[in-house]
């Protein structure tokens, strides 16, 4: 028997606090992170996890939950956290509480120039009683930075984003084809999960590769269309 499953694709949407499935995986760390920010100290973060889990979106909800606690929070690509730092230092715009949530750190830190700007970055919020959160792909013992900067990491907080629960599945998968501009009914999402590997890079990589063939297709995409991008 051929099946025939219809997919509507339309607008992707920007990531947001509301969009972000809270699966078990990242429990821990929202849970750390607001209990360093409720004690009002300093807190070096280090939240690692592979690529295509989920980093940057967890980011902004992380950053939506500590807004809810009063905290000034800016979620920063590591393209523009010199910049940055640089505006902060300069300024002495750094309020007490203030959370720096740097996306993609390791490519940032691992930069031999950047050394006395993470240093000041984190002496500000030393100051200010703030978090410095840096999210990477790495625990601290594998990032390629200089000892100084490593030494600083050491002494914080290494947190890693573990795999969802069963029960999360459908929820991400959900999350993932809203935020794409994808209509995917339940029996198209227990068709896509019965055969891709059921961790959150994994679904992630699926739903690129269903996006990137719907932007090709003409109009409305069949059943062919969810099998092509397994492959």
């Amino acid at each position: 028997m051929k099946f025939q499953f219809t997919l509507t694709f339309g607008e992707a949407i920007a990531y947001s606090s509301e969009t972000f499935v809270a699966h078990a995986g990242v429990g821990e760390i929202t849970e750390t992170l607001l209990t360093l920010s409720a004690e009002g100290r300093f807190g070096l973060v280090n939240v690692y996890g592979p690529q295509s889990s989920g980093k940057t979106h967890l980011s902004v909800y992380c950053a939506g939950l500590l807004q809810s606690l009063g905290r000034s929070v800016d979620v920063v690509p590591a393209s523009e956290a010199c910049e940055w730092v640089l505006n902060r230092t300069s300024s002495g715009r750094i309020k007490k509480g203030d959370v720096l949530c740097i996306d993609d750190a390791a490519d940032w830190i691992s930069q031999p120039q950047v050394e006395g700007g993470f240093t000041a970055a984190a002496d500000m919020l030393t100051q200010a009683k703030g978090l410095l959160v840096l999210m990477s792909s790495k625990p601290v013992a594998d990032l390629r930075v200089s000892q100084q900067i490593k030494s600083r990491l050491v002494a914080g907080v290494q947190l890693e984003i573990g795999p969802p629960e069963e029960g999360d599945l459908d929820l991400i998968l959900k999350a993932m084809s809203k935020q794409r501009g994808i209509k995917l009914t339940e029996p198209k999402r227990r068709f896509i999960l019965a055969r891709v590997s059921r961790t959150v890079p994994a679904l992630t990589r699926y739903m690129t590769r269903l996006s990137e063939l719907g932007q090709r297709a003409s109009s409305s995409t069949s059943f062919e269309v969810l099998s092509e991008a397994l492959g």
